[in-house]
């Protein structure tokens, strides 16, 4: 998505008018933030997902995990952190939450706390081939080259079109 193409205008366009009409209007705030973030308009997504949250009775929309993108992006460790955690202590956490949470601490050199989250990506989704290939690369920043070795195996069998990244 780009802010010229021609369905996002209009994407844009209809959510802000859903908000003129209803300034309460959880899902226009939601998902204008969601488009303003794919965009890369990282201010304006970030303004619209604390509106959400201000909105959020109920805590069940995600709104936690989508601050913790919007403050990763702006290299916001701390709120970044805040609110992925908060996005694990609702119900139903986002699962994508979790590789967030690794992706976070191996940028801020926290290897041991990167593993940990890498780990409970995959044990939450065994699939989640961003985190094994992710999990072998930490271990191999880690010197662990046995383990990063068999991460990078079972993504050779598993996930054939990552081999170029390996």
């Amino acid at each position: 998505l780009d802010k010229d193409n021609e369905y996002t205008i209009k994407a844009l366009t209809y959510y802000k008018k859903a908000i003129e009409l209803n300034n309460e209007y959880l899902f226009a705030y939601v998902n204008l933030g969601t488009l303003y973030s794919r965009c890369g308009d990282n201010d304006n997504a970030l303004k619209c997902f604390l509106k959400a949250k201000s909105l959020d009775k109920d805590n069940d929309t995600n709104i936690d995990y989508n601050l913790g993108v919007a403050y990763s992006t702006l290299n916001d460790f701390d709120n970044a952190l805040h609110y992925y955690l908060e996005e694990l202590k609702t119900e139903n956490p986002y699962e994508a939450t979790y590789y967030n949470l690794g992706v976070l601490y191996k940028d801020n050199k926290n290897y041991e706390k990167a593993k940990y989250y890498y780990l409970k990506a995959i044990e939450k989704n065994k699939e989640e081939y961003n985190a094994w290939y992710n999990l072998a690369c930490l271990y191999a920043l880690m010197d662990d080259f046995e383990n990063a070795l068999d991460c990078f195996t079972y993504i050779k069998y598993k996930k054939k079109n990552l081999i170029e990244a390996i």
